[in-house]
């Protein structure tokens, strides 16, 4: 068997071979499910080729509002970034369309769930630090895509997306893990676009105030940053980091990469293998000089790239880095 460059396949790249055995292009073998979201499922995989495992994910190809393409896209465009995972291939597979990429840790719902569905202050503002000032790049004319759950305002109303929007999509996860669960969820609905109107119509009648109510005022104050900035302003990335190191501070605590679920994580398997954090440890240090956030540089086409500190990536066996959450 052949190792297939990465990159789109033709229909007839996809089929069961001779053994009766799911595949995507002629090296992906497709394995049992391991997670769903609204694109359609995650599914194990592994390269034959090299046997390593892998993620594949499925989406119907008569879904009403395709994202997966879009996606692969968007993963080739940043191409080989620090911190994001390696896509291999995209393809037809059956009555689906499929993303194989590297397959990854623990997401930040994962650890969620592994916490009780209770993150405490110190790691919430932790999180914080690590992930403001992180973007993908702006473009124009950006279709509305993502987790409705945590979208900005602005985005609901249909208008086009910049760095503020990213910002205030933060704040909505963060309060989503300070809270447990946002105001907004669970809302019914005989439509997906019924259902984002009424998430939007929720988050604009739900105060600042009465969202971070019984939480430190800086989560409040970076929501209202965050919602006042203008389309092409750039954030003083500064002043949100300051904001949540403010409150690491008034809990007399340091950015020591002991999240809540570190102490967990030493016997928890993943597909591939068994997760150790004992081993980084002796890295913080290193890896604390990297923490305040660099300022987003400008693209050659004049939109903004991300600007990358400590790789949001999943955790690896011998990492405690914040998983990517895509929060997807």
């Amino acid at each position: 068997m052949t190792n297939r460059a990465p990159g789109s396949a033709s229909a007839s790249a996809s089929t069961t071979n001779s053994q009766g055995v799911l595949m995507v292009g002629p090296n992906f073998k497709v394995g049992k499910k391991i997670g769903c979201g609204n694109f359609g499922e995650l599914r194990l995989g592994k390269n034959l080729y090299n046997n390593e495992h892998v993620a594949i994910k499925l989406e119907p190809m008569k879904s009403k509002a395709p994202q997966l393409h879009l996606e692969y896209r968007f993963y080739k465009l940043l191409g080989q970034s620090e911190g994001l995972p390696q896509v291999h291939y995209f393809g037809p597979c059956g009555k689906y369309n499929a993303l194989v990429m590297e397959l990854l840790g623990h997401s930040l719902e994962d650890l969620f769930d592994l916490c009780d569905r209770h993150f405490s202050l110190k790691t919430v503002a932790m999180i914080a630090m690590q992930l403001v000032g992180k973007h993908i790049p702006y473009r124009e004319h950006k279709s509305l895509t993502g987790t409705a759950r945590y979208m900005s305002i602005n985005t609901h109303l249909g208008k086009e997306q910049s760095r503020r929007d990213d910002l205030e999509a933060l704040g909505h996860m963060f309060m989503y893990f300070l809270r447990g669960s946002l105001p907004w969820q669970g809302l019914k609905a005989d439509t997906l676009k019924e259902r984002y109107q009424k998430i939007g119509d929720t988050k604009r009648q739900t105060a600042v105030e009465v969202l971070c109510e019984g939480f430190p005022e800086e989560f409040a104050q970076y929501l209202r940053y965050s919602r006042r900035l203008d389309f092409f302003e750039t954030p003083d990335y500064d002043y949100c980091y300051n904001l949540f190191k403010a409150v690491l501070d008034r809990l007399g605590a340091s950015y020591d990469y002991e999240f809540d679920w570190t102490p967990k994580l030493n016997n928890v398997s993943t597909p591939s293998g068994s997760l150790h954090t004992a081993e980084a440890k002796d890295s913080k240090r290193e890896r604390a000089d990297a923490l305040k956030p660099n300022h987003a540089s400008t693209h050659p086409f004049g939109s903004t790239q991300m600007s990358l500190h400590t790789p949001v990536k999943a955790l690896n066996p011998v990492d405690t880095k914040l998983p990517d959450h895509v929060v997807k």
